[in-house]
């Protein structure tokens, strides 16, 4: 029987990759799609979820200086591929994304339908 991984973490760390020709920048690991959307979800196949260190998504905004809000951090993270943050600033700041218009319902369902599946 084969052994299927269900989750992993992104790191603290920023990455420069480059997919297909288009470089990605320093992008902190848990906002960086082409790593985590193009990348592990795309080339690898992987379906599960990812998940934060505790402070990784805050460092996206204080240690990268990636974002300068927390509604874009939510944004960046989320939509970079971060489905569950295993701090607290998505519960801390996700409603006030959500209301900023910064991420939608249909972000969220993503995150939580690879979270719970």
């Amino acid at each position: 029987m084969a052994a299927e991984n269900q989750g992993v973490m992104c790191s603290y760390n920023a990455e420069n990759i480059i997919v297909d020709g288009v470089p990605s920048g320093e992008v902190p690991s848990c906002a960086n799609s082409l790593l985590l959307n193009a990348v592990l979800r795309g080339m690898f196949n992987f379906t599960g979820m990812v998940v934060s260190d505790a402070g990784a998504v805050n460092g996206i905004m204080v240690d990268h200086k990636y974002t300068n809000t927390t509604s874009a951090t939510v944004q960046a993270a989320l939509r970079g591929g971060t489905d569950l943050n295993l701090g607290s600033f998505y519960s801390d700041n996700l409603q006030g994304a959500l209301n900023d218009g910064a991420v939608t319902m249909a972000d969220v369902d993503l995150a939580l339908t690879r979270v719970f599946s």
